[in-house]
C-alpha cells in the first residue's frame, strides 16, 4: 500500500470539494403504494479540502433510515480512489467496506426518527510528483438489506360477472 508514498515526495494539492452525496433506497414501478426511500447518506465531506502530500484526511459521513421498513446489515463502502495510493489508518481496517449494523425506520406513532449512525474513514494522502495537482472524487454507497411493500387493490368477481364485464369490454 505505501510503496506508491514511499518511492515519491514532492508536495501536492488535491481538492477534495466535489465529493458526491449518493442517495440509496428502495424503488418501486407500477403502481400502488410503497414504503419509503430508504437509506439516505445526509453527509459527506474531508474535514479539510486542501490536502498536501501524506497529510492526513478524514472523511466523515452520516446515514439515516428515513423509510418504512428496517435496513438490516448495514455496509458502507468508499470507492472511488485507489487504495493502492491512499493509506488506511482505521483501526482493524477490513480494506474500504464498513459494518454499520441494522437500521430502524422512523416511528411516525411515537414521534421517533430512523437510526442515524456516522462513521469515517481516516486516510493517508498520496504522493504524486512536484508541480502535480490531482483531484479526487470518493464516493460512498451504502449497500443493505431490505424488504420493500407494495399493495395494489385487486377486484375479485364471480364468473358471470367476469363474463359480463368482458362483453362490455371493461
Amino acid at each position: 500500500v505505501m510503496s506508491f508514498i514511499e518511492k515519491h515526495n514532492a508536495k501536492f494539492l488535491v481538492l477534495l470539494i466535489a465529493l458526491p452525496l449518493f442517495i440509496s433506497g428502495c424503488v418501486s414501478g407500477g403502481t400502488g403504494s410503497a414504503s419509503g426511500p430508504g437509506l439516505i447518506i445526509t453527509a459527506f465531506e474531508p474535514d479539510i479540502n486542501f490536502i498536501e502530500s501524506l497529510d492526513k484526511v478524514e472523511l466523515r459521513y452520516k446515514v439515516e433510515n428515513v423509510g418504512g421498513e428496517q435496513a438490516r446489515n448495514v455496509m458502507a463502502r468508499l470507492i472511488g480512489i485507489n487504495p493502492d495510493e491512499w493509506g488506511f489508518l482505521s483501526v482493524g481496517f477490513q480494506g474500504t467496506d464498513q459494518a454499520l449494523g441494522d437500521f430502524i425506520p422512523p416511528n411516525p406513532s411515537f414521534s421517533t426518527e430512523g437510526t442515524e449512525k456516522t462513521g469515517t474513514y481516516n486516510l493517508i494522502a498520496p504522493t504524486l510528483p512536484e508541480g502535480q495537482s490531482v483531484t479526487y472524487n470518493p464516493i460512498l454507497r451504502m449497500h443493505y438489506n431490505y424488504r420493500t411493500t407494495i399493495t395494489k387493490p385487486i377486484k375479485l368477481v364471480t364468473e358471470d360477472e367476469l363474463r359480463r364485464l368482458e362483453s362490455e369490454g371493461k
